[in-house]
This record gives structure tokens, sequence and C-alpha cells, in this order.
């Protein structure tokens, strides 16, 4: 995938919280990723923290006298809407007409305030955080965050500087999806929304749509290659200085009900293919095709559309609705 493609910025961040607001999937993964740290000594970094739900789970859980959240984002975007849910803009909420969305907010605003003056949120890029209380961090969380820097070219960088914010006993927690990594305990194929019996109706929706739109012959969107190789990654790691003290896989039901805690498969996969359809679709088949923004929309969308009009109510592989997040707990190697 050309790292020149602009369809990889457009997944807006208003988007990524009407994902969250009917999941709470974000919460939920730092949650899973923050289990077994019970205790931290000093402050904490929230790396990448977007619009964030990882901030607020984080700020949540640790209370400490010296247990300071410093949320760190690069996207303007982000970070103001992130200060406006937790109560430090000017900015509301009149404006959004999506009901659940609103509903959401309110509910996080109710939540946040009262340990907004414990959070800090800084506008700056994540590899740039080593003049942050150099040495004084007892803990760097990074949710869903380090597939984007390798993406980017600053992993190394970023290391570094998470390096050198921790203290003597500071650990560094992150996770990332199975579709970005192998090996993973469980089956890609039954954890990929690439294979769900839904999305792949939908590419092959698009295939006829670019055909009988554009005349263009585009090859099924497939599975993408994964970036990070599990074994490689821990060793990367460990050159830089960490030693792995924890390695885990958890699943992530993105078809629950985040109110009742039930199941809800068909919804669960109709959101996930709601959401991909918009933007891999651009992302890995028409974008090197020289089509121009409005020709790309106009195929995507009638392929959705004929997608949903025909998902019926009987969908297989529920277990496709099912995301498989592995987690890395590293601690500051002493010399």
């Amino acid at each position: 995938m050309s790292s020149k493609n602009p369809y990889l910025a457009k997944k807006a961040p208003v988007e990524l919280d009407k994902f969250e607001a009917k999941t709470r999937g974000y919460r939920f993964a730092t949650k899973k990723l923050l289990e077994g740290i019970q205790k931290v000594e000093g402050k904490i970094i929230d790396l990448g923290s977007g619009t964030a739900n990882s901030t607020l789970e984080i700020s949540s859980k640790y209370r400490g006298s010296d247990n300071q959240v410093t949320a760190v984002e690069q996207g303007k975007e982000a970070h103001n809407l992130a200060l406006m849910k937790f109560g430090l803009s000017t900015i509301d909420f009149s404006n959004i007409e999506d009901e659940k969305l609103t509903g959401f907010f309110l509910e996080f605003r109710k939540e946040a305030m009262p340990l907004n003056d414990r959070v800090k949120f800084h506008l700056r890029n994540v590899q740039d955080v080593d003049d942050f209380f150099e040495g004084k961090a007892g803990l760097v969380v990074g949710n869903h965050l380090w597939h984007w820097l390798v993406k980017q070219g600053v992993e190394d960088k970023a290391l570094l500087a998470v390096k050198t914010v921790l203290n003597g006993d500071g650990i560094l927690a992150i996770n990332t999806s199975s579709h970005l990594m192998m090996p993973v305990k469980y089956d890609i194929k039954d954890t990929s929304i690439f294979h769900h019996p839904l999305m792949r109706r939908f590419f092959e929706s698009l295939q006829r749509k670019a055909k009988e739109r554009a005349g263009l012959d585009i090859p099924m969107v497939e599975h993408p290659e994964p970036i990070f190789e599990r074994e490689n990654l821990i060793k990367k790691f460990e050159a830089a200085g960490f030693e792995l003290v924890e390695y885990d896989e958890y699943l992530i039901s993105v078809g629950h009900d985040p109110e009742t805690g039930e199941d809800n498969f068909r919804e669960g996969a109709l959101m996930l293919s709601n959401y991909h359809m918009k933007y891999h679709a651009k992302n890995r088949a028409l974008y090197d095709l020289g089509l121009n923004d409005a020709e790309m929309d106009a195929i995507v969308e009638t392929a959705r559309t004929e997608t949903l009009e025909n998902i019926g109510n009987d969908l297989e592989h529920q277990g496709h609705i099912y995301d498989v997040n592995p987690k890395f707990v590293f601690k500051k190697r002493k010399y």
C-alpha cells in the first residue's frame, strides 16, 4: 500500500468515536492491555491518545498522587475532540446530529470531568516525547499505536524517546491487531474482516461496479500482509534496552451491545463492514488506478449499497466479528 495514498488519512476521528459509541472497543482494548499492571510508580504517558478513549481508561485506573497522565496525539482534529470530551474546550455537542454519538459524548464527559485536572493533553508527534519529565515516567501506553509508527518510519526514534522518559522501573505496554502481526494463536481467517462473507460479497460487487462504470478490472481485495513478525518485534525491543515481561492475546468482540453486554453478531458484522467498505476499498483496490475522488466514491458507494440491500438475516461465520489483539508488556532493562 502506497504511503502517499491520501485515503490513509481519511479515517476521521469522529468516525472512530461512532465506532467506540457502539462497541467501547478502544477502551476495552486498553483495559485488557493494562490488566496485569496494577500499580505504577511515576507519571504516565498515553502515546497516540487519539480522541482520549484510552486516556479515560488509564486515568480512571491509576489514581496515585504521582500518576498524572500525559496524553500525546499528533492529529489536531483528534486532539481537539479529546479536549472537548474531557470538558477542557469551549466546543459543545450541539451540532452533532447522531443521537447515539451525542449520548456517548455526554456520558464520557460525565466520567472524565472529575479526572481532567490529572490529565494534560499535548499536540505533538509521539516520537518527540523525550522532553517530557525525563526519567520520571513509570508507564508508557501505546493502544493500537505501534503499527502507525512502523508505517511512518519513526519506530526507532519513538523507541529511543520512550526509553528516555521511563524511570528505572518503567514499563512500556503496547498492543496491535491480528491484521498486522503474525503469528498469532488464532486462525487469521477466523479473525480477519477481509474474509468476512459480507466483505467478500462487497468486494465481488466492487469488481462488477468498477468494470461497469470505468471499464476497470480490479483484483479481489485480500488480507493485507502483516507488518509485524512477533519474534522480530521482541528482538528489536530487547536490542533497544527492554525485556519482555508479558505477552498475551485477547479477543475483542465488536458485536456486543455495550449497554447489555449481549452479542449481536448481525449488528457487529454490519458495523465492521460499513467501516471497511468505506475506507479499505479505496486504499487497497482503487487508489492506483488513476481515478479521481468522485469516481472512486461513486464506485464504492454503489457497491456498498448493493451489498447492504442484500445483507439478509443469516450471516455465516459469526466469529469474524471478533478481533484478536496481541499485547506486549516490556520493562526497561537495568544495566
